[in-house]
């Protein structure tokens, strides 16, 4: 109560300077907790030493930083303070472990995915050939998000990787597919795809030495400093928006949105079933292991940093994927689609629908593309995207595994009925044993 009492007094001293802008309280957030991280969120001097570095620097700028520079250094200063602290902070100790108040959702076979990834195919050709308008460009971009949406399915709910920059690596795609050969070509998605798991890899460094909370506001700070810098930079992006192609596959030109739909599709099932695939092998146990037990692991000789460093470039590839093809589905993208605070919506989005399930990164992806469409309807409620979000914040702090606990409950509801239908046939879990628990297979029962 006090802390939201002390957060709540910084909003009235900071509003008649700032105004309500979500992105500029939004990025309040980062000044905060760069300050508090120079204190390591326990010494209340240093706390206040890293808001005087910040507010006295952010002066200093002003006062003699040239004006074309001017924008650029006052955005590095809270994010670089933050990262740099982040960096110098003693490494963390391998966690030991952590509390299990759920069971897991099954795994799902490959029988199981093949025959999802269908479903979803023959489902969007089927409402694309429905839908028109607004609603047929909507459902296409829902499922380039959703695809974005897997990526963090195999990041943060398989490996418990925080990372709050999805929409950011959506841009690095559309950007890179712009870039190449007139932004309609194969070559455009592969270096889309080879610049995000670039780029993952790189984020991954942090990640060998930084968890939870930490790595979250790194993963934070990176996407609010590509907003203030590379996107809003006019010799990267002219004009604030990008114009994406759609590639030629095989001769084959994806000029319509129905037929663009269906490629999206197609790619998002392959992609499902190869996450799936990953999740049954020995990479997604280790993935898995990692998330239950760093120490664990460790003990038993695994290797945490390359795990952490695959799934970083993995994930950060399937993004880039994502963005090449948000990008088609769009043609003409703006800087603001972007945003930071897209990521942490879609992030919540993704938890609220089961992190740890394949499902749950489509329903996130096609929830929150028709999330805006349902606020127009409801035009007296301004920001109806945020509304949800901010509820949804609340509905994860009292459900943090979202579906997934619908879905574990549900397979423990029918794992008793089935035994319970077991029993009432009379069948027995196993042999038949004595009294110290032993088989009687064998055994000659004794008489008197």
């Amino acid at each position: 109560m006090i802390g939201f009492m002390l957060a709540g007094l910084a909003g009235i001293l900071l509003a008649p300077g700032t105004g309500m802008s979500i992105q500029i309280l939004s990025e309040l957030v980062i000044f905060g907790y760069a300050a508090a991280i120079v204190g390591r969120l326990r010494s209340l001097p240093l706390t206040f030493l890293g808001a005087m570095i910040l507010g006295i620097g952010e002066s200093m700028a002003v006062g003699y930083v040239p004006s074309s520079a001017l924008n650029d250094v006052t955005a590095v200063l809270p994010m670089g303070l933050l990262i740099v602290a982040l960096l110098i902070l003693p490494q963390a100790k391998l966690s030991v472990g952590r509390v299990v108040r759920l069971r897991a959702p099954r795994v799902p076979s490959l029988t199981t995915t093949v025959v999802s990834g269908a479903v979803l195919v023959a489902v969007s050709v089927l409402l694309s050939s429905v839908i028109t308008g607004n609603n047929l460009f909507t459902f296409g971009l829902g499922l380039s998000i959703g695809l974005a949406a897997l990526s963090l399915t195999l990041l943060s709910g398989y490996g418990g990787q925080a990372w709050l920059c999805q929409f950011t690596f959506i841009g690095l795609g559309c950007w890179a597919m712009s870039k190449i050969d007139g932004g309609s070509s194969i070559l455009g998605v592969l270096a889309a795809v080879g610049l995000c798991a670039a780029a993952g890899g790189i984020l991954a460094l942090p990640a060998l030495r930084l968890r939870g909370l930490y790595m979250a506001l790194t993963t934070l700070a990176f996407a609010a400093l590509m907003d203030s810098i590379f996107f809003i930079n006019p010799s990267v992006v002219t004009g604030g928006s990008l114009t994406v192609g759609r590639p030629d596959i095989f001769g084959m030109r994806f000029t319509t949105d129905r037929s663009f739909i269906v490629l999206i599709a197609i790619v998002l099932a392959l992609c499902l079933i190869g996450v799936g695939a990953l999740r049954r092998g020995p990479f997604g146990r280790r993935l898995v292991a990692m998330s239950d037990s760093q120490a664990a692991c460790a003990t038993v000789g695994m290797n945490i940093t390359s795990t952490k460093l695959a799934v970083f470039i993995l994930s950060g590839g399937l993004a880039g994927l994502a963005g090449a093809l948000y990008g088609g589905m769009s043609k003409t993208v703006s800087v603001s689609q972007f945003s930071f605070v897209n990521s942490m919506v879609l992030f919540v989005a993704v938890v609220l629908a089961g992190v740890t399930i394949l499902s749950g990164s489509v329903q996130a992806g096609i929830g929150l593309a028709f999330a805006p469409l349902i606020g127009l309807h409801i035009p007296s409620i301004s920001g109806f995207t945020y509304i949800l979000f901010g509820v949804g914040i609340v509905a994860v702090g009292r459900n943090p595994y979202g579906m997934g606990r619908v879905y574990s409950d549900i397979g423990t509801w029918w794992d008793k009925r089935r035994a319970e239908a077991r029993a009432d046939d009379g069948v027995t879990g196993g042999p038949p044993t004595d009294a110290t628990g032993s088989p009687l297979a064998g055994k000659v029962p004794s008489v008197g």
